[in-house]
């Protein structure tokens, strides 16, 4: 038989031990960011206690010994992160109000630490000052616990459904109040003015919201191929 009328069957649903048979890609990504990030963590301070560092070596003169414990850091952290990703593959999830809540803080984390990282990249470009990982760790640390609560606030006032109409004002608002707290929070650590800190958050803020709301609607739409897909099958 010619590769041309070669028929290929359907993917065996849910193999043992493999993909389950409803994967959701978001919470497969925040599964993994978060073990990568709790991995990293815990490397961290075991390298510190084992290897006599101090918590600031992240910021200092890397010496060999700095330099090897930064890439068995790097390293194990990517692992689990992977590992974590791989976990999140073998959870079933069907409920519509589950699949939900893991786009909106997938998605609202993830892309306010993205804009969050570009701005502080640019700022620090802008006043030719140099930002350690130990300045931007909690810079970005506190705009995604802030942003992620408000994506939690957004969840159970009933936005981003998947055939509804979002209020996009309500939304702004609430990414507003706790990106700007979060701003005036961190001032300190972002060594700005007042009003600078608050722009700097508004920015934040918007951008993770912008980029969320397509995001989100995106998933929704690959979501419902799959499901079209799997029925075909």
């Amino acid at each position: 038989m010619g590769w041309e009328t070669t028929r290929y069957r359907p993917p065996i649903r849910n193999p043992k031990g493999k993909i389950a048979a409803s994967p959701l890609a978001p919470l497969s990504r925040l599964i993994g960011c978060v073990s990568f990030l709790l991995t990293g963590f815990a490397v961290a301070k075991l390298a510190q206690k084992l290897l006599g560092l101090p918590p600031s070596f992240w910021d200092g003169k890397w010496e060999p010994r700095e330099t090897v414990a930064v890439g068995i850091i790097v390293l194990l952290s990517i692992v689990g992160g992977l590992m974590g990703f791989a976990l999140g593959l073998k959870v079933s999830v069907s409920n519509q109000s589950l699949t939900r809540l893991a786009c909106i803080l997938w998605h609202f984390l993830a892309n306010g630490q993205i804009v969050c990282f570009i701005l502080l990249e640019l700022l620090a470009q802008k006043e030719q000052r140099h930002l350690g990982i130990g300045d931007v760790l909690p810079i970005l640390g506190g705009f995604a616990a802030a942003l992620t609560a408000s994506g939690l606030i957004l969840f159970f006032a009933g936005q981003f459904r998947e055939h509804e109409r979002s209020r996009p004002a309500l939304q702004t608002i609430v990414v507003l109040l706790f990106s700007v707290a979060a701003g005036v929070w961190l001032r300190p650590a972002l060594q700005l003015p007042r009003e600078a800190a608050v722009l700097f958050s508004v920015v934040v803020g918007v951008g993770a919201w912008l980029l969320s709301a397509r995001s989100i609607q995106r998933d929704y739409a690959q979501m419902r191929e799959m499901n079209q897909i799997r029925r075909s099958s």
